[in-house]
């Protein structure tokens, strides 16, 4: 009767100790539940850093400023998307509004068809 009971006490010890683990499980789950998506850090518009920079070690915050929210490759990504629309636009004015004004001329014209 009593190793059934140094059994059981036992048991209720163990079930107490792995509730701890599941509560630490849950507060683990629910911390990045709070966090953004991808595990980035909050990174306001207008703020130099993301917040909890000074909590950060030195490889999350490289992962930040490269892969962060306004990281390096945000504004690579940024630039990139400008320069589509730049290069298009100077196309385009080269291309046919610079020799309408009669700036010069292009050796093939749209206008003509190429000679056989």
């Amino acid at each position: 009767m009593e190793a059934r009971l140094e059994a059981y006490e036992r048991g209720a010890k163990r079930r107490q100790g792995s509730r701890s683990v599941a509560s630490a499980e849950r507060r683990a789950v629910q911390r990045k539940a709070e966090q953004p998506s991808g595990g980035m850090a909050n990174w306001p518009e207008g703020q130099l850093l993301p917040d909890g920079w000074d909590e950060m070690d030195f490889g999350t915050r490289l992962g930040e400023l490269y892969t962060g929210k306004r990281g390096l490759l945000f504004w690579f990504n940024k630039a990139a998307y400008a320069s589509i629309f730049i290069i298009l636009g100077g196309w385009v004015i080269f291309r046919f509004v610079l020799p309408a004004l009669g700036l010069y001329s292009l050796t093939n014209d749209l206008s003509t068809p190429p000679a056989p």
